[in-house]
């Protein structure tokens, strides 16, 4: 299992909640934030989640379909594919950092497609984020997803149930929530999990 530390998860947090308002890449309906820590040794890639009807039209299409060693929500992995070039050169710019992709809510799920698609990935974080996979037919594989992929889920939100019959793949830090707001897009309460499970952020 890829060890996450503390600052990892609470960068990830930062960035994926930046991204839908400072991306600085857009692929078709996706937009992304990545920005390069040499310091810390990562270049982080952060996708937005879902932020018009179509992208709700997609959420809502349970459809999946092999793809190789997976079985897939098919819009979603076919959306990955869409951006995964573009998105895969932005990345190559930094051959010797660790790759991290997060991502919130559809942004969670893409990132977990592309880092099954981009194997040189090696971190997934991902935050209220739907099931991006139902099964995987190669045992090796499945290990490589469930190694690199950290799930943080505020169960007070009913998203991260979704799609119907597909699983989680990966670490899970789940804790129950609740507020007077939409617990779905709390980044708040999604810090606050990071640090019941993995304490403060290290101080600079």
């Amino acid at each position: 299992m890829t060890l996450l530390t503390s600052d990892t998860a609470y960068t990830a947090l930062e960035l994926s909640e930046r991204v839908y308002s400072r991306s600085t890449l857009t692929v078709g309906p996706d937009a992304f934030y990545v920005e390069a820590l040499p310091h810390k040794g990562e270049v982080h890639a952060a996708i937005a989640g879902s932020n018009d009807r179509k992208d709700w039209r997609d959420n809502f299409w349970f459809a999946r379909k092999r793809f190789g060693d997976v079985r897939a929500q098919k819009r979603w992995y076919q959306r990955a594919e869409d951006f995964m070039m573009p998105l895969h050169e932005e990345l190559l710019a930094y051959p010797d950092l660790k790759w991290v992709i997060e991502g919130h809510s559809y942004g969670g799920a893409a990132a977990s497609c592309f880092a099954e698609i981009i194997q040189r990935v090696d971190t997934v974080v991902t935050f209220n984020s739907p099931k991006a996979f139902q099964k995987f037919y190669s045992p090796e594989a499945e290990d490589t997803i469930k190694n690199k992929s950290h799930h943080f889920i505020n169960t007070a939100d009913v998203v991260w149930l979704a799609p119907p019959r597909n699983k989680c793949f990966g670490n899970e830090y789940k804790r129950y929530i609740r507020g007077f707001g939409p617990e779905h897009s709390d980044f708040e309460k999604l810090g606050q999990i990071i640090h019941h499970y993995l304490g403060d952020r290290p101080a600079a």
